[in-house]
């Protein structure tokens, strides 16, 4: 995109004495030439509370309250290491750590409400909710502009794309 950017503006800028100068308004992280980390940054996170909800469903022994709060902690724990260590791919904003946890929040306790209604079926959905329509409306790896009319309009909708946005505006 970038490219096609440049050869138009470069050609339409062909008047004597006129130039043209780009500014990158969304840096990318050094050594991450692509933009992606964004993407394999969130799903670090969205995966772990994924699979904590399905072994939510192993705990008999605890309550509903036991479940979330276990969620919660795990959750936290989970974009925390993930993104600190696992990747070091927090920005140096301090909102950041806040975001992806909202995004663990968004994901695990709509996924565990799935549960007593889709019962063997809450997988599938699941994972074709957050993981497969997520990743493919979050705008990390294509930028929303040129996404299909679908997925443009499950961006603002699905949680990845809206932690997506917010890790840009604080980068």
């Amino acid at each position: 995109m970038e490219t096609i950017i440049r050869q138009a503006f470069t050609s339409a800028a062909q008047k004597p004495g006129a130039t043209v100068a780009f500014n990158e308004r969304v840096s990318t992280r050094p050594g991450d030439s692509l933009g992606i980390s964004p993407l394999y940054l969130l799903m670090g996170c969205t995966l772990p509370v994924y699979f904590l909800v399905i072994a939510m469903q192993r705990a008999v022994g605890f309550s509903r309250r036991a479940h979330m709060a276990t969620m919660v902690g795990g959750a936290a724990l989970a974009c925390y290491f993930t993104s600190a260590y696992g990747m070091d791919a927090i920005p140096p904003h301090p909102l950041a750590l806040l975001y992806l946890f909202l995004l663990t929040q968004a994901v695990a306790p709509t996924s565990y409400g799935f549960v007593p209604f889709l019962g063997p079926f809450f997988p599938g959905a699941a994972v074709t909710l957050f993981i497969l329509l997520g990743v493919s409306s979050s705008g990390c790896s294509v930028p929303v502009d040129l996404l299909p009319g679908f997925f443009r309009f499950l961006h603002p909708v699905l949680p990845m794309g809206n932690a997506a946005d917010a890790l840009r505006d604080v980068s």
